[in-house]
């Protein structure tokens, strides 16, 4: 199996809970509401039966493609803590793109800031 992404450390941040994920690869699912409905199993598996809340979602354009943002908090009940992933998906033919911020709930307000402008580099 070949490597299609890259976890990125947040500078600074020697917490391994929180990082931004970026990948590229052959898309499980053809269409990009499913993308997403997939992704959102995946959190309520992390979750392990523990809340899960969509804060918010949106449409926006990623390097030219159609994609879907969405933030969503939940309760991880395995290590008893709040974590937030706001995620960003798009797919074209077979092909998923994803960029994600993994960030425990009292520190995604400052890590967001850089996932910002990590998704500004492929906006523009």
């Amino acid at each position: 199996m070949q490597d299609h992404g890259r976890i990125i450390p947040l500078a600074g941040v020697a917490d391994p809970d929180r990082y931004v994920e970026a990948y590229a690869g052959f898309a499980i699912v053809p269409t990009l509401a499913q993308l997403v409905a997939t992704r959102l199993e995946l959190i309520r598996d992390q979750a392990h039966g523990g809340p899960v809340q969509i804060r918010s979602r949106s449409s926006l354009t990623l390097s030219g493609l159609k994609a879907q943002r969405v933030v969503v908090r939940y309760y991880d009940r395995k290590h008893r803590r709040w974590m937030v992933e706001d995620l960003i998906e798009a797919v074209r033919n077979d092909v998923e793109y994803s960029v994600v911020l993994h960030s425990k709930d009292g520190s995604y307000k400052q890590d967001r800031i850089v996932f910002e402008r990590v998704v500004a580099s492929f906006t523009r």
